[in-house]
């Protein structure tokens, strides 16, 4: 059953049989710890946290980096990844098609049954698991 909600957006929450509701949209977005590292001597770039609205930004800015010189593939490991909307997914395709065109190709990576795992094979793109 759904009702208007009157809480903070105004949104539309459902309510569930048993009594608790939640929000269906939009979600607010989240600050949580996010950074990216990059090992020279493994060529592995490693995110972790959240990739929103507003670290977007720094993650592409870290692909590119971490792609400049292209000595030799690059392994983006998305593991520790905790959140990955449509923002991150679409540079991380832009980073996948830039790479690809340069002749260097990129590698996406994630553990088996992560929720960055889940998301690029959702979208398919591709992605080994490990």
């Amino acid at each position: 059953m759904l009702h208007p909600g009157h809480g903070a957006r105004g949104v539309v929450s459902e309510v569930h049989p048993l009594g608790w509701s939640w929000a269906a949209y939009p979600r607010p977005v989240l600050t949580g710890p996010f950074e990216v590292e990059f090992d020279e001597s493994t060529q592995i770039l490693a995110v972790s946290g959240e990739v929103d609205e507003s670290t977007a930004v720094a993650l592409r800015d870290a692909l590119d980096a971490a792609t400049a010189t292209y000595q030799r593939s690059v392994v983006v490991d998305l593991s520790s990844v905790g959140f990955l909307p449509s923002v991150g997914v679409g540079v991380l395709a832009k980073a996948l098609q830039r790479a690809t065109g340069a002749g260097h190709p990129i590698e996406l990576r994630a553990e088996a049954g992560s929720i960055a795992q889940r998301v690029l094979q959702v979208c398919a793109l591709p992605h080994s698991q490990g």
